[in-house]
């Protein structure tokens, strides 16, 4: 942002010393408001404050005040406002909203001085102009969320609620708003900014991140205002394609303009396909590798909307020098990069996970002789990829170490993955990876000689800490077991069972910046089935009560994994979550796909994403952009021939 004039600052420090001489002390909020990419400028700006959900503020800026593309605003708050806040924009031309936007976090006021500057971006508005997609996203209206979707059904002007004249200030009369703004203190020095959380993004970064990997982390509150019901919608197949078999579908969402990409292999192709926000529509599938014998297709992106492809090929017998790990980059969307050889070698068990600052990590298994099985990883600078050449752990009796991997804002990550010790007994080990090193691995479950981890599952927020979630059947506290990680003090003691039984399965996990825990696990329920309910809470306070979420579940009792849960976790801490559903027979195999959501202390009744009678459901996975809108994928799969036409077809499903 340029710095102005001399009589430009001193006129606003007069202006906000008047203020700050009255008795009433007021706030004030600094924020420098730009357009999203290829947008039109609005007529004015609509700006509005929230506390705990109620209006605290609101004020009208022309967009005639913007210089350069920005528009620099400073905001009073009333006199004597304590505590955070919520900040959104709505972009108006005439009296019709077309864009909106918020501050990526919950802006912490300071009564008497000022804070920022905040960056709020502007987007095109959750209501646009109606557009016809193919059918492929009709559902229900959309969330109200920061949202470039062209909806299916137009929603009339009148939703649109003007802005009410502020009755809560203390200070009417004087100067509401200063723009452009300098960011001034009332001492004349520089800015007074509160520092930001501990691996927070810069405040005035106008990309304030994305979901990390697999697991979709958050040390930020989103305000999200929403007039509609948030929703889950039926998958939609977005593929139709008879002739070739897909598999395995990877999903993520780019966490700021919200594009959604669905990447997943077929017999000698890697195909990914947009999603894109602003149009609300699909657009071309892209063929990425068109050699070998691609497999664990992997996708995920950064905070400035990169996305990394990852995969591997295993030519089985083919070309050898096609063996190992490859990978692909988009920095645009629409073109992809010719595929780079991250690892050679016969690979499998693939993990990516993309940090917010570019940086990124894959873990993988290969055959490093032909008696060794070790894990590997590869690091990605936001350049290229590098292979530490030692591995992670040796591997001479063919286990599956079904490794699992998250990582922090800043790249710093973990990686947990089964290990046997020198008894040939079984424990879940985890290292911890800084730049493109690791350390040594350490036991995560210390019963496992007597209590083996049944299941297990890693998250890990931006800030670098993470939970260990896991179920024991044996040993002296049988259950629902979780230790926690810090980077400064490592890992924690083992607390008491969350939950006490020796019938849990399928566990998945996500934590937020408060270093709250939900948790999807499967158990048993007194009218029968392996059922999925979840549970949420901190292992240093009180956790809630278990919420059954589904009770037609029937897997068998001591039957493990079915569920194959996943979560996702947005930038307020709301939860997205996935999983599969066995409702087969004596007679047909039937699994389907179902999801919900927590938020607020309340879990969503379970959504039916897709089910087809007499087919199974693999691949169910979900993501989630900053804002909460997020997206899940899935494909049906037959353990015998089908004719069903939608078999083998990449599904989505989104929720909005």
């Amino acid at each position: 942002m340029q710095k102005n004039t001399s009589i430009k600052r001193a006129l606003l420090l007069v202006v906000f010393a008047a203020a700050c001489s009255s008795k009433d002390e007021r706030s004030l909020v600094v924020l420098d408001i730009q357009l999203g990419s290829g947008l039109s400028a609005p007529d004015s700006v609509h700006l509005r404050v929230t506390q705990g959900g109620a209006e605290v503020k609101t004020a009208d800026v022309p967009w005639t005040k913007a210089t350069n593309g920005m528009l620099e605003v400073g905001l009073f708050i009333p006199s004597g406002l304590a505590g955070p806040v919520a900040v959104a924009a709505t972009g108006m031309r005439g009296a019709s909203p077309v864009l909106e936007g918020s501050v990526d976090q919950l802006v912490p006021l300071k009564v008497g001085g000022s804070v920022g500057p905040f960056t709020l971006v502007l987007r095109a508005a959750a209501v646009p102009p109606a557009t016809y997609d193919g059918g492929v996203d009709v559902g229900p209206l959309d969330t109200g969320v920061p949202d470039t979707t062209a909806l299916d059904v137009p929603v009339p002007d009148a939703i649109f609620v003007p802005p009410s004249p502020d009755t809560r200030s203390a200070d009417a009369g004087q100067v509401d708003i200063v723009t452009p703004v300098d960011h001034p203190t009332a001492d004349g020095g520089s800015a007074d900014v509160p520092s930001a959380p501990d691996g927070a993004q810069d405040l005035g970064d106008a990309n304030p991140g994305q979901p990390d990997g697999s697991q979709v982390q958050s040390d930020s509150v989103v305000a999200v205002e929403t007039g509609r019901t948030l929703a889950w919608e039926p998958g939609q197949n977005i593929e139709n394609d008879i002739l070739n078999a897909s598999h395995y579908p990877a999903i993520t969402v780019d966490p700021i303009n919200e594009h959604v990409y669905v990447a997943w292999y077929e017999t000698s192709a890697v195909k990914v396909k947009r999603w894109n926000r602003t149009t609300g529509a699909w657009e071309k599938t892209m063929v990425v590798e068109n050699r070998g014998g691609p497999q664990n297709v992997t996708i995920g992106a950064d905070a400035k909307g990169n996305v990394l492809l990852v995969w591997c090929q295993n030519t089985n017998g083919g070309d050898a020098t096609l063996e190992g790990v490859w990978s692909s980059k988009t920095t645009d969307g629409l073109a992809w990069s010719s595929p780079v050889h991250v690892a050679s070698l016969h690979t499998w068990n693939l993990q990516l996970a993309v940090a917010r600052n570019g940086t990124a990590r894959a873990v993988y298994s290969k055959q490093a002789t032909s008696a060794t099985w070790p894990l590997f990883t590869a690091y990605f600078d936001g350049t290229s990829w590098t292979e530490n050449p030692t591995m992670v752990a040796d591997n001479t009796n063919f286990m599956e170490q079904d490794p699992r991997l998250v990582v922090s804002g800043t790249g710093d990550g973990i990686l947990i993955f089964d290990k046997e010790d020198d008894n040939y007994d079984t424990g879940v080990a985890a290292v911890t990876l800084t730049g493109p090193s690791f350390s040594a691995p350490t036991y995560l479950n210390p019963n496992y000689p007597k209590g083996r981890a049944e299941s297990r599952a890693i998250a890990m927020n931006r800030k670098g800490e993470a939970v260990f979630v896991w179920s024991e059947y044996a040993g002296s506290s049988p259950g629902l077991l979780a230790r926690t990680y810090n980077p400064s003090l490592g890992w924690s003691s083992v607390p008491p069972p969350i939950v006490s039984s020796d019938s849990i399965d399928s566990v998945a996990a996500a934590l937020d910046a408060q270093d709250n825990v939900t948790i999807l696990f499967q158990m048993p329920i007194s009218t029968g089935g392996m059922n999925v309910m979840g549970i949420h809470g901190s292992l240093t306070g009180a956790w809630s009560d278990i919420t059954v979420l589904e009770t037609d579940n029937v897997a068998g009792y001591l039957t493990t994994e079915y569920a194959f849960p996943q979560l996702a976790i947005d930038a307020s801490g709301n939860v997205l979550a996935v999983w599969r559903k066995d409702l087969s027979t004596k007679t047909s195999t039937t699994f389907g796909a179902y999801a919900s959501r927590y938020s607020g202390g309340t879990w969503l009744p379970q959504a039916k994403l897709g089910l087809k009678t007499g087919l199974d459901v693999l691949a169910i996975n979900v993501a989630v952009a900053d804002s909460g809108f997020g997206a899940a994928t899935f494909y049906y799969y037959s353990e015998n021939t089908t004719s069903d036409p939608e078999a083998y077809n990449t599904f989505v499903a989104f929720f909005r």
